[in-house]
C-alpha cells in the first residue's frame, strides 16, 4: 500500500503527466489547443497522444509574429469557441493572458487549464501556490516560472534583478545570497536539483542550467559574466569564493563532478569566442585555488579525470583532450605558456593489418593511460604533451617541444621528442631575479639520478 502511495506521489511530481491527466479528465471530446509552442508544450502534445490517444489540434500565440497560419494560429481564433476547444496553458502566470481567455468566453478548469494559475499568497516578500511552490524573500523584479511541485526559492537581502528569470521544476531549491546581483540572466533547475548562489555574487548575461538530481554552488563574491554553466543529471558543480568567469561555457554531462577552487579566473576572448570546457558523463575535473585560465578549450570524454593543483596559470589557445578512461594530473604552481596541447590518448584507433588487432587500446596490460606533471613545472610555448608522460617537480620544457616519456625533476628538456639538455636547475616566475630563493625553497633540488634508467 505504501509503495503504491509513493509511486502515485512521484507521478504527480511530473508536471507534464499531471497536465495530460487533467486534460484527459476535462476536455470532453473537444479539440485540444496548446497555448505557446516550445519544448514543454511539445512534450504535453506527445504525452496526450501516447498516454490517452488525444491528438492536439494546433497551437495558439498572443503574438501574431510567432504564428505561421498553419500549425501556430493567432489566439483570436478562440473567441466564442469554448464549446469546440479545450485550451491548455503551460506558461508562467500572466493576468493579461487569463483575461484574454475570459474575454474569449473560456471558463477556468471547465474550458481551459492554466497550470500556473493557482496562487495562494502573493506578498512583496512571500509567494506560495497550490502546487507547494514558494518564494521566500523580496522577489520584486525577478521573473520566475514554476513548472512542477514543492520547490523553493530563497532570496537574501538587497538582491537586485534586471530582466532575469528562474525556471524551476519539482522538488528544487534555489538559494540566492545577500547582495547578489542578476542582470539579463537565466537560471534553470530541473527536478530534484539545487542551486546556491553565494552572497555578493554577480551573474551578468549568464545562464545556469541544472538537470535532474544535480547541484550547483557559486561561491561568495564571484562574478559570472557572459558565462554558461550546464550540470547534467546527478552532477555537481562547485565554484568556490571569489571566482571570475568571463565569456566562458562549461557543459558537465550526467554523473560528473566539477570543483573550481577559490579565486580562480577563467577568461574567453568574446561573446563569439568563448572558452569552452566539455565534461562528458562520469568524468571529474578539479581546479585548485588562485589559478588563471586564458582563452582555450578542454574536452573530456567519458570516465576521464583532470586534476589541476593550486596557483596554476596558462596562456591563450590551450587544448586539453582527456580521452575516456584516462587521467591528466597537474601539480601546484605550474606555469604554461601559449598554445599548449595535451593528449591523453591517440583519439583514433590503429590496427595491425596482419593480425587485425587494435594496437593502441586505451588500457595496456591493465594500465590506463595517464599524463602526470609535478609541481612548479614551466611548459614553454607550443609544447605538446602526450600520454605516458611524466614530468618531475621544478622542470622546464622548452618551446615547441613534444613530450612522450619521463622527464626528471629540476631539469630543462627540449626537442622532438623532448630530451634532457641541462640538469640541476631551478626557475622563478619573477623576471630578472638574482635570488635563487625566489624559485621556492621546496623546488631547489638536485636532479634525481634514478631518472637515468627511465
Amino acid at each position: 500500500m505504501e509503495e503504491k502511495s509513493m509511486k502515485k506521489h512521484e507521478e504527480t511530481k511530473d508536471w507534464i503527466s499531471h497536465i495530460a491527466k487533467t486534460v484527459h479528465e476535462n476536455y470532453k471530446g473537444r479539440k485540444v489547443v496548446l497555448w505557446g509552442k516550445y519544448k514543454a508544450s511539445d512534450l504535453i502534445r506527445d504525452k496526450l497522444r501516447t498516454e490517452y490517444g488525444i491528438n492536439m489540434a494546433f497551437y495558439v500565440e498572443s503574438d501574431v509574429a510567432k504564428t505561421d497560419g498553419c500549425q501556430v494560429l493567432s489566439a483570436e481564433c478562440l473567441y466564442g469557441k469554448a464549446q469546440e476547444h479545450y485550451v491548455v496553458v503551460p506558461l508562467s502566470f500572466s493576468q493579461s493572458l487569463k483575461d484574454q481567455l475570459t474575454e474569449a468566453g473560456f471558463q477556468p478548469n471547465i474550458d481551459y487549464y492554466y497550470f500556473s494559475d493557482c496562487i495562494l499568497q502573493k506578498d512583496p516578500d512571500y509567494y506560495e501556490d497550490a502546487h507547494g511552490n514558494r518564494v521566500i524573500g523580496n522577489y520584486q523584479g525577478l521573473k520566475f516560472a514554476f513548472s512542477g511541485f514543492d520547490s523553493v526559492i530563497e532570496i537574501g537581502e538587497n538582491v537586485s534583478f534586471a530582466d532575469s528569470v528562474i525556471y524551476i521544476h519539482s522538488d528544487c531549491r534555489a538559494v540566492i545570497g545577500k547582495g547578489s546581483r542578476f542582470r539579463d540572466s537565466t537560471l534553470f533547475l530541473n527536478n530534484f536539483s539545487n542551486l546556491i548562489v553565494g552572497a555578493d555574487t554577480s551573474l551578468t548575461k549568464s545562464a545556469v542550467h541544472i538537470e535532474k538530481n544535480a547541484s550547483a554552488l557559486v561561491g561568495e563574491n564571484s562574478v559570472q559574466e557572459d558565462s554558461y554553466l550546464y550540470a547534467g543529471n546527478d552532477s555537481a558543480i562547485e565554484i568556490k569564493q571569489q571566482c571570475n568567469t568571463v565569456h566562458f561555457s562549461m557543459v558537465a554531462e550526467n554523473h560528473t563532478k566539477v570543483r573550481i577552487g577559490e579565486e580562480v579566473k577563467i577568461c574567453g576572448y568574446s561573446i563569439d569566442r568563448k572558452t569552452r570546457w566539455t565534461i562528458r558523463k562520469d568524468s571529474e575535473i578539479s581546479i585548485g585555488c588562485k589559478s588563471f585560465f586564458a582563452p582555450g578549450r578542454i574536452e573530456m570524454s567519458e570516465r576521464a579525470l583532470l586534476k589541476i593543483g593550486n596557483e596554476f596559470t596558462i596562456c591563450n589557445d590551450y587544448l586539453f583532450i582527456v580521452d575516456q578512461d584516462t587521467d591528466i594530473v597537474i601539480g601546484d604552481d605550474c606555469m604554461f605558456s601559449y598554445d599548449i596541447r595535451m593528449f591523453s590518448n591517440d583519439c583514433h584507433s590503429i590496427f595491425d593489418i596482419a593480425t587485425g588487432e587494435n594496437i593502441n587500446e586505451v588500457c595496456e596490460d591493465g594500465q590506463f593511460r595517464k599524463i602526470i606533471i609535478g609541481n612548479h613545472v614551466w611548459a614553454g610555448m607550443t609544447t605538446h604533451i602526450l600520454y605516458h608522460s611524466e614530468i618531475g617537480d621544478g622542470s622546464i620544457i622548452g618551446t615547441m617541444s613534444l613530450v612522450k616519456g619521463k622527464i626528471p625533476n629540476n631539469c630543462m628538456a627540449a626537442g622532438i621528442p623532448a630530451r634532457v639538455i641541462k640538469k640541476n636547475i631551478a626557475w622563478s616566475r619573477k623576471n630578472g631575479s638574482h635570488d635563487i630563493m625566489d624559485c621556492g625553497e621546496e623546488y631547489i633540488r638536485l636532479t634525481q639520478e634514478e631518472w637515468k634508467k627511465k
